[in-house]
């Protein structure tokens, strides 16, 4: 769990014709016999090491709600009230701005040219509604763009996380 929570801060999502979306997921637990989830907060889950600002406002939670729900369906799983609900689903996203340097030089100071980069971060989690372990977990990563419109961004982050979650499997 330390190695993620290290990797996360480096993390980014970004869309577009030169951006690039890197992701991982990890299956911690089953999935089989799930077809119903409800999305939740868990705040010890958000806390990740990267700052939320504008990138995790109402209407950023709103868009990668919206998106998850229709990954979601396209999968086979229904929206279900909390307490009925087989799977909850809780994500975090975040960004932090990077300085790249000459060499890949690291620390307080560089020598040479060097620029910032705009980094940001979604991790989705799918818990167990019982036990609250986690039972799968997916993240996206890329470098941001001015560019980029940012609504199609996270919608895009959201999609490509989502291809390996598996099928509801009644």
């Amino acid at each position: 769990m330390r190695w993620l929570i290290c990797l996360i801060p480096l993390a980014a999502w970004a869309c577009g014709s030169a951006a690039t979306l890197h992701t991982e997921h990890q299956t911690l637990g089953t999935l089989n016999g799930r077809t119903t989830y409800a999305f939740t907060t868990t705040p010890g889950l958000n806390e990740q090491g990267f700052t939320t600002g504008h990138l995790f406002n109402p209407i950023m939670q709103r868009r990668i709600r919206d998106e998850l729900t229709r990954e979601l369906a396209m999968r086979g799983y229904a929206v279900s009230p909390a307490e009925n609900a087989s799977l909850l689903v809780t994500f975090s996203a975040g960004s932090r701005q990077d300085v790249v340097s000459q060499e890949g030089q690291q620390g307080p100071v560089v020598r040479g040219p060097a620029y910032t980069v705009d980094r940001g971060a979604l991790v989705l989690h799918f818990i167990d509604p019982e036990s609250k372990a986690v039972l799968w977990r997916g993240w996206g990563d890329g470098v941001m763009d001015s560019e980029d419109d940012l609504d199609e961004a996270v919608r895009a982050a959201v999609r490509q996380i989502m291809e390996s979650f598996p099928a509801s499997k009644s």
